[in-house]
């Protein structure tokens, strides 16, 4: 038997590195219901506001994140996951995490990306054991931001 959308969904919550805060706003959401995704936040409770990645069942200490918007021949977002930002919840799948905020230099670069383009490429890749590959619209991350 298998698990409906409403459970599926909150499966997919729960996997995640952590709760998503009331003030939290699920941007992108891409990868398998029960695989690998990424999904990208924004904590409209901070302010300035910052943007979260977090990985479920793909990334651990050592991995290569990137993004790449439209056909740009470089990512405007490269990032090697560290040990403090990823976790192994009660023995489970790995979950990562990367806040950034507006005092990185990053935040500045991927922001006016997603806001003039119109693809993004997410690539996470772990040292040749396994790749996740997806593209996602970026049609409404303006409206969202400032919202």
């Amino acid at each position: 038997m298998t698990p409906g959308p409403l459970l599926a969904g909150a499966l997919l919550l729960a996997a995640l590195a952590r709760p998503l805060a009331a003030a939290e706003l699920v941007m992108f959401d891409v990868g398998a219901t029960d695989g690998p995704r990424i999904a990208f936040s924004i904590d409209r409770s901070s302010t300035p506001r910052q943007l979260l990645l977090r990985t479920a069942q793909a990334g651990v200490a050592g991995s290569r994140l990137t993004v790449t918007v439209d056909k740009a021949r470089s990512p405007v977002f490269d990032h090697v996951f560290t040990a403090d930002e990823c976790r192994f919840p009660d023995g489970g799948a790995s979950t990562c995490e990367v806040v950034i905020g507006p005092g990185d230099d990053r935040y500045e670069a991927l922001v006016e990306a997603f806001r003039r383009g119109l693809l993004a490429r997410v690539v996470v890749e772990d040292a040749g054991v396994m790749k996740m590959d997806y593209s996602i619209s970026l049609i409404g991350f303006t409206r969202a931001l400032n919202g």
